[in-house]
């Protein structure tokens, strides 16, 4: 039994060795070719005019995770395809596109567009899409012009905002015209067709030769699928003003940024361009005239913008030299003597020049930018103590070379003399102390000028000044009274006389009201308008001035009782200078807090000019607030 088993085990395993060394053939796991395909969940679509049609995009994948970019082919013109992803990253499928029409496709259909899936190393799979265009339903555009009319002179120019507003599923671009011009009057816009926003400017400039006469302009607005918009905008030019003034400026550093003005409040702003640096001649004949310029004053940008009656412009452009003559070159030096106590002090003035203090310890002086030309010399020996004038040298037409020396001032004898003195009573509120000087000035602008004591309401006090011996007819004297009240309110006053004297009736009038200011919206700046009442005695002019420290920005709004055509009321509002030629925004103010201050100014006695004679009184009160810019 044992060797019987023992065998066929054997045998057994003989088998197994057998089918297991034999040969047998084995069949490979099969291979796959990384491949994509693409499909577009909405194969047809139909789409109006300035509208758009969508259709999820799918990218089956075999074998392949890379890149895969789509694309869409064979689009016709006006219609735009966008993928929302573009770009398959990551083993991403799934995509959107958007198929925009714009109001100026064509309609007709379908159109066959091939949507191309392209990713590296594997062939491009497309599928199509059939668009058909379709007119739009409801789409329209209203448009408007604002102002609506404009008043020029022939050779101005004048501008209006055209603003648009699409409805109805229109969305496209629209295409502007302006029909009606005459000859030698040209229309523009701002921007190029199709226009596609919201807003956009149209400019008028005129030839001097086109025929007065209003001329209503349409503005077209046209695009495809939509019924065409018009509005008006009439302009009305007159015939060239008979007037012309030169402005010029004689401080070289008072040369504006940029200047403009206008003629007629009703009119547009017009730039004018210097015929040479810091002299503009400009015409007008409207009864009131505008005048703007920007300043760099100290880092701070200064726009003034003045308004005038028609007989005023020519006088108020011969002041600017006045007031501010060409700054001098000259250097002038000497030594005062004379002094009789420590405590005394000596200043010599020539025009606009004022020299170092001197004293005894140091009695030189020197005096510098003397402008050129025969100019009274003023030199006046003061104790710093007493607050008062000690002796007084005035001579007349004096002009030497710079450089030069004006040699000893002997403020103790010779031809230098004592100050008269004369009594002023002031009325006026008790809510703030009172003080004063009296000023002195020559035909030829130099001037000197005497502190007075502490005045007080009502009561008579003593004040020093030119004794008339030493006068010719143009010199003035002012006695000036000032008052400040807190930093809300600042009175003061000012009597012409010839010599000093009893000055009496001598009343501060009234606080006017503080402006009130609203703000001004839809600009391309911020604005604001200041209003309110001009009492009686203030029969000038006023001043508003915006005072912006956040920005160095400020806005000085003056106007005369002709300018502003109105002697009971004001409303004074920052102009939109946007769109005048080389006007910055960056010049306006922005937005946030202002002090708003309105001044009044008055005048009693003068001659028919205006100019100041004796007896002359002026009256300037401002009054300060504040206010949020929008």
């Amino acid at each position: 039994m044992n060797s019987r088993f023992s065998r066929l085990v054997l045998a057994a395993s003989v088998l197994v060795w057998t089918a297991c060394s034999g040969k047998k053939d084995v069949t490979p796991p099969p291979v796959t070719t990384p491949s994509i395909t693409v499909a577009a969940g909405s194969p047809t679509l139909s789409v109006a005019q300035n509208s758009a049609g969508t259709s999820a995009i799918a990218v089956a994948r075999t074998n392949f995770t890379g890149d895969v970019t789509l694309t869409a082919e064979g689009l016709p013109t006006g219609v735009t395809a966008t993928f929302t992803p573009a770009a398959l990253t990551s083993g991403a499928t799934s995509s959107s596109l958007s198929l925009a029409v714009s109001g100026t496709a064509v309609v007709a259909g379908p159109a066959s567009i091939t949507i191309r899936a392209r990713g590296t190393g594997v062939t491009d799979a497309t599928a199509t899409v059939a668009l058909t265009i379709t007119a739009s339903v409801g789409g329209a555009v209203t448009i408007t012009v604002t102002p609506s009319s404009a008043s020029i002179t022939a050779g101005q120019q004048a501008s209006s905002k055209v603003k648009i507003v699409r409805a109805g599923g229109f969305s496209g671009g629209v295409n502007f015209t302006a029909t009606g011009a005459p000859t030698g009057m040209t229309t523009t816009f701002s921007s190029s067709n199709p226009f596609t926003g919201d807003s956009l400017n149209l400019s008028v400039s005129t030839l001097t030769s086109v025929t007065p006469g209003p001329y209503t302009l349409t503005v077209r607005a046209n695009a495809s699928g939509i019924t065409e918009a018009t509005a008006t905008y009439t302009v009305t030019v007159a015939a060239p003003p008979s007037n012309s003034v030169t402005w010029r400026f004689c401080d070289t550093g008072r040369i504006p940024l940029w200047f403009a003005y206008l003629d007629g409040l009703t009119g547009s702003w017009q730039q004018v361009t210097p015929t040479t640096p810091g002299v503009y001649t400009f015409a007008f004949g409207q009864p009131q005239v505008g005048v703007a310029a920007v300043y760099n004053e100290q880092s701070r940008v200064v726009t003034r913008v003045s308004y005038y009656g028609l007989s005023e412009v020519a006088a108020a452009a011969a002041a600017e030299c006045t007031s501010n003559p060409a700054v001098g070159t000259k250097t002038l030096t000497g030594t005062i003597s004379g002094f009789a106590a420590a405590t005394e002090v000596g200043l010599v003035s020539m025009g606009s020049a004022l020299s170092n203090s001197t004293t005894q310890a140091a009695p030189s002086f020197t005096i510098s930018s003397v402008p050129s030309g025969p100019l009274d010399l003023i030199a006046v020996r003061a104790d710093l103590v007493a607050s008062s004038v000690s002796r007084l040298l005035l001579k007349r037409g004096v002009d030497s070379i710079s450089g030069r020396s004006l040699g000893t001032l002997d403020l103790a004898a010779g031809t230098s003399f004592a100050p008269a003195s004369g009594l002023v009573t002031v009325t006026a509120p008790n809510d703030a102390p009172i003080s004063g000087q009296n000023l002195f000035t020559t035909a030829n602008g130099s001037s000197a000028s005497f502190t007075l004591p502490s005045l007080s309401s009502g009561v008579a006090t003593a004040y020093q000044g030119v004794p008339l011996a030493q006068l010719i007819a143009s010199d003035l004297q002012q006695v000036i009274v000032t008052q400040a009240v807190g930093t809300t309110t600042l009175r003061s006053m000012a009597r012409y006389t010839r010599e000093p004297t009893t000055v009496t009736n001598f009343s501060m009038p009234a606080d006017p009201a503080v402006p009130t200011v609203t703000g001004v919206t839809g600009s391309a700046y911020s604005r604001a308008t200041a209003a309110g009442t001009v009492p009686t005695v203030f029969n000038t002019r006023l001043l508003v001035s915006f005072n912006q420290t956040s920005s160095s920005r400020r806005w000085d709004m003056i106007a005369t009782t002709a300018g502003r055509s109105s002697a009971a009321s004001y409303s004074l509002t920052l102009p939109d200078f946007s769109a005048v030629s080389g006007w910055q925004n960056v010049w306006a103010l922005s937005n946030g807090s202002v002090n708003v201050t309105g001044t009044f100014f008055g005048q009693t006695g003068a001659n028919p000019d205006g100019t100041p004679t004796t007896g002359t009184t002026l009256f300037t009160i401002g009054r300060q607030t504040t206010f949020t810019m929008p």
